[in-house]
């Protein structure tokens, strides 16, 4: 130790707390202690190494990081939703970030990849988003560009379905993460099905090429049991430009500027009379005028299914949009293309436990 560092110690001042005892405090966490940093110019500096976090990494390796693309629900709605779809899986406990993103962690690592391998739930008809933890994760939502979805590679020869063949193959569509049960097991034969992480907004792929071990290339076919909706007015995902917030502004503009400069004679301008109403009555008629046109409503159709939607100010209880594997033998069909569940063959009665409501309680609050 140098005596510059020396100096600096002696300069600290003496702290009450010392003798303290930190055993009397019934709600204290682990104790921590002083370690000395070392000095590099004017800049105190501590190095943190690979034993002191191996603890952490252990702990939440068992963990997803999830958000809803496209809606920012209140946490105690999102909790109850994903103990209804997850608790069979044994949550540990699930914990609120910033920016929306919740931290789900379980109690075995089984748990936590049978949750990947089920595919896309949805919330308020927009996608969960799903990826296991790992220890260069950045929680900033902006940041998380990129999304796992399913991919299927329909008819593929059985002789290109190992690790390598699948790695090589998926990396071709973006970085391959794993394979289904199904796949993995080598039943349900039609279509090798692997988990993908692709980055939001690129083009999919409806084909890719390979060379093979002849030196032969090979045309392959990729299907995809979900892609991310984009935006065509606001150029963000998780709604279309019929949802968008901004494209309904633009309406609300366009009504008030026809009813200030209100032709009689203009069919376009009938029915609705903007006068004093407020942003909210004048898109009511607006929506009104469009059931009227079109015949259909689609807020009629929410309605009726009951999913997120927002009534007295308050959320309503989302309901699980994940369809049921239909197994007949070897063959897998998905029921809702908006959640692709892995092809696993499951026993009778399964059905019953998909999206079942779980009573378990939170561990740690």
């Amino acid at each position: 130790m140098d005596e510059q560092q020396l100096e600096w110690e002696k300069s600290l001042p003496a702290s009450v707390w010392d003798n303290f005892d930190i055993g009397k405090i019934t709600n204290a966490g682990f104790k921590l202690e002083y370690v000395r940093p070392e000095i590099e110019g004017d800049k105190l500096i501590e190095e943190i190494d690979a034993e002191d976090i191996e603890s952490e990494i252990e702990y939440w390796k068992n963990a997803v990081v999830c958000y809803v693309l496209g809606a920012y629900p209140p946490f105690s709605v999102l909790n109850s939703y994903l103990q209804r779809i997850w608790g069979k899986h044994g949550i540990d406990k699930i914990a609120m970030l910033k920016n929306g993103i919740v931290v789900v962690r379980f109690d075995t690592e089984a748990g936590k990849t049978e949750v990947i391998q089920e595919g896309i739930f949805h919330f308020d008809n927009n996608p969960l988003i799903v990826k296991a933890w790992n220890v260069e994760m950045d929680f900033s939502k902006d940041e998380l560009s990129t999304v796992p979805i399913w991919v299927r590679l329909p008819g593929l020869e059985f002789k290109y379905r190992s690790a390598k063949g699948l790695s090589k193959i998926g990396s071709l569509i973006g970085k391959p993460l794993m394979v289904d049960k199904n796949t993995e097991k080598k039943v349900g034969l039609h279509f090798a099905r692997l988990l993908v992480e692709v980055k939001i907004g690129e083009q999919f792929l409806e084909v890719v090429y390979f060379k093979n071990e002849k030196g032969v290339i090979v045309e392959q076919k990729v299907t995809y049991d979900w892609k991310p909706t984009v935006c065509k007015e606001c150029n963000k995902y998780g709604h279309t430009r019929e949802n968008c917030r901004r494209n309904k502004e633009k309406e609300v503009k366009q009504v008030r500027e026809n009813n200030v400069n209100k032709d009689e004679g203009n069919p376009s301008n009938r029915g609705v009379q903007t006068g004093n109403l407020t942003q909210n009555e004048v898109q009511e008629q607006i929506e009104g005028r469009k059931q009227n046109e079109s015949g259909k409503e689609i807020e009629n159709k929410r309605k009726e299914v009951g999913i997120g939607q927002k009534q007295g100010g308050g959320w309503n209880q989302p309901q699980n949009h994940a369809s049921v594997p239909i197994v007949i033998k070897d063959v897998v069909a998905v029921a809702n293309t908006f959640k692709a569940l892995e092809g696993e063959e499951k026993g009778a009665g399964s059905q019953e436990n998909v999206g079942s409501k779980s009573s378990l309680n939170l561990r740690d609050g």
